[in-house]
């Protein structure tokens, strides 16, 4: 059910049965949403430029990092860029994330997959090129494990898959170690340069994120059963999630078509204007496939 121009700032309430909680109570209760941005061309495309299988154009959907929102500046720039060459786009916020409802302590991958999937499903139509940018790019792999005959390609961002595991958990010290699993919520400082404007934000970590991490980790699997073209963007210069992440996510993933790029000079959030411009290239190299 969606709650009330070409760019439509709406609502998505879940079904009663979207999931259940730890609780057991369905989580479409109590008027809980996702807040999303669509961008639907206003005029008709050619049939030469769609793919031979589908009715509708390519389009795009944007899936954001750990406790980012639909408003950054990856997110804003798609949408132009979509906007601009008359591509279908998406942007969202995750529950407990943004504009959207939720806490953000009681969600998990687990959950972020099924709003991701809300969305894909209920927003988004025919073939679709995925961007997920860090957290996003796990998400985005889990996705098109999930609904591979739409998943026309993928863009990494800073590729940030099993991080709770190998980037929290395995890093994090033995003191707060034992308050996780005492039941409290340990606040981490992350360490990538806030944008201009900002403050450095503490992440709270809570023992059931590293639990539900688990559950959805990809880099133990021997190959990851994904087919479509992927390109893995990352800067060198990221000092939160190791570059090295996306070439073992590169080399497990069984398509051929997968290409890595190293921006030397670019660190985590890869939102200069050298990163977007690289971005948008890859961009318009798939639309072309």
């Amino acid at each position: 059910m969606l709650k009330s121009d070409p760019v439509k700032a709406e609502k998505l309430f879940p079904e009663p049965n979207h999931s259940e909680a730890n609780s057991g109570e369905n989580s479409g209760i109590n008027n809980s949403y996702l807040s999303y941005r669509k961008f639907t061309p206003s005029i008709s495309f050619n049939p030469e430029d769609m793919p031979e299988d589908s009715n509708d154009p390519i389009g795009i959907i944007f899936l954001g990092g750990f406790m980012s929102d639909m408003e950054g500046s990856k997110a804003v720039f798609l949408e132009k860029f979509c906007m601009e060459r008359n591509v279908p786009f998406i942007r969202f916020d995750y529950s407990g994330h943004g504009s959207s409802s939720g806490d953000f302590c009681e969600g998990n991958i687990s959950q972020w997959l099924l709003d991701s999937l809300e969305i894909f499903d209920k927003i988004s139509d025919g073939k679709q090129i995925v961007i997920g940018s860090s957290m996003g790019s796990w998400l985005m792999l889990l996705l098109a494990l999930e609904r591979s005959r739409r998943i026309h390609s993928l863009i990494s961002i800073a590729c940030a898959a099993d991080f709770t595991e190998d980037l929290i958990w395995k890093k994090m010290s033995e003191e707060n170690k034992e308050k996780l699993l005492a039941g409290e919520i340990v606040d981490l400082l992350g360490d990538c340069s806030p944008e201009e404007g900002e403050d450095h934000m503490p992440y709270p970590i809570t023992k059931q994120l590293i639990d539900d991490g688990r559950n959805n980790m990809l880099l133990d699997k021997d190959v990851i059963n994904i087919k479509c073209p992927v390109r893995l963007l990352h800067g060198m210069r990221d000092i939160d999630v190791p570059y090295e992440i996306s070439i073992e996510v590169a080399k497990k993933i069984e398509s051929d078509d997968v290409k890595v790029s190293l921006l030397k000079n670019s660190d985590h959030r890869m939102s200069s204007e050298e990163c977007l411009t690289f971005l948008a290239k890859n961009i318009e190299e798939l639309l072309a496939i």
